[in-house]
């Protein structure tokens, strides 16, 4: 993976790191993209991996998966049909992605409905 993340105490530190990094990479002809890169606070919360982090007042980290997953699987479900899928292989798709989606606390209440009124 090339992604990244450092947690500093403050933005003077986010700013230096930041710098000594983009040094490091120049070293072995690598850039950051700007486009990318972000220095945030860490209670505004962050998107890595697919996961979504958050720093609450009490100091506990929580984790929860991105959005963006479940709306991308309740678009392939509306797709699979016109795929040429066969049932089974759109059920094993499915259930596959519901057990990490679930596993990761995501409700799969929204993509439940999609799956099971395409086959109603």
């Amino acid at each position: 993976m090339d992604d990244s993340n450092a947690i500093v105490p403050t933005i003077e530190d986010a700013r230096a790191l930041l710098d000594d990094m983009k040094r490091l990479y120049s070293l072995y002809d690598l850039t950051l993209n700007d486009c990318k890169t972000h220095i945030v606070k860490l209670t505004r919360g962050f998107t890595y991996l697919k996961m979504q982090f958050k720093l609450t007042k009490s100091g506990k980290v929580i984790t929860r998966p991105s959005p963006d997953s479940k709306r991308r699987m309740a678009r392939k479900l509306r797709k699979f049909d016109k795929l040429g899928m066969s049932e089974e292989e759109i059920k094993e798709a499915y259930e596959s992605w519901r057990g990490y989606w679930v596993s990761i606390n995501g409700n799969p209440l929204l993509t439940d409905r999609i799956y099971e009124g395409r086959i109603a």
